[in-house]
């Protein structure tokens, strides 16, 4: 019976994996933080993206990702496409506080495209 040395290979293929692992050589793809281990940066990304969730407004989320989907356009124009659409127009669902006499707090219920 002929046996295979299969189990050392694997072993030390694992050994390099935890090594590469452990070193600190990863980014945080959300906030750019460098000489991470894997680990630290894979929590680091995941507490950006908790924080993204918790902080963003819904109501924007479906507005900005249909007037940016399938888009060639570069990154910086699509951010300010973004940020033009966030801050000129009102989107249903969105809360407003009206100030005047007595400040109180609005949700747009519709809102009509003006073209210019």
């Amino acid at each position: 019976m002929c046996r295979v040395p299969v189990k050392p290979l694997i072993l030390r293929y694992y050994e390099d994996q935890l090594a590469l692992y452990s070193q600190s050589i990863w980014l945080c793809q959300c906030s750019g933080k460098s000489g991470l281990t894997h680990q630290e940066a894979w929590t680091s990304e995941a507490d950006v993206r908790i924080l993204l969730a918790s902080s963003f407004p819904e109501v924007l989320l479906a507005p900005i990702l249909d007037s940016i989907h399938l888009s060639t356009m570069p990154l910086d124009h699509l951010l300010e496409t973004a940020l033009n659409l966030c801050h000129t127009r009102f989107h249903p669902g969105e809360e407003l506080t009206m100030l005047g006499l007595h400040q109180r707090q609005v949700r747009v219920i519709k809102s009509r495209k003006i073209l210019v």
